[in-house]
């Protein structure tokens, strides 16, 4: 006899079209950090504008294309390095930005709260 579970399609979960799709609220960076990365395995360096940030991730833009999957080596404003793998890339055009890819990102490990508030601070100062 066939499993049930496996004759229906799984659910998806439905949201809005624009809604938010992180499962930790975002902080928008005022000013326009930067920040400079690692891209491995080449080591070419290189630097971005932080967009936003959260715990789990950042948003960056920066002056070349990254592929989804690549992994960076981010030394952030107040000081810590974290390894990310970037898991979208935009066109600029798309975020309306003039020049850049905007790329979001995935940190290995999540910030914690102290270390989210104090880039926090830096970044809206």
């Amino acid at each position: 006899m066939p499993d049930p579970t496996l004759e229906r399609p799984p659910q998806q979960l439905q949201r809005p079209p624009g809604a938010e799709r992180r499962g930790c609220p975002r902080y928008a960076c005022g000013r326009g950090w930067r920040v400079r990365y690692v891209v491995r395995p080449s080591f070419h360096s290189a630097r971005g504008l932080i967009r936003d940030i959260s715990a789990s991730g950042v948003c960056l833009v920066v002056g070349r294309r990254l592929e989804p999957g690549t992994v960076l080596l981010l030394q952030l404003p107040s000081g810590p390095t974290r390894l990310a793998r970037v898991v979208r890339v935009r066109d600029p055009r798309w975020w309306g930005w003039p020049t850049g890819w905007v790329v979001g990102c995935r940190f290995a490990t999540p910030l914690g709260d102290l270390d989210l508030t104090l880039l926090r601070r830096q970044l809206a100062g």
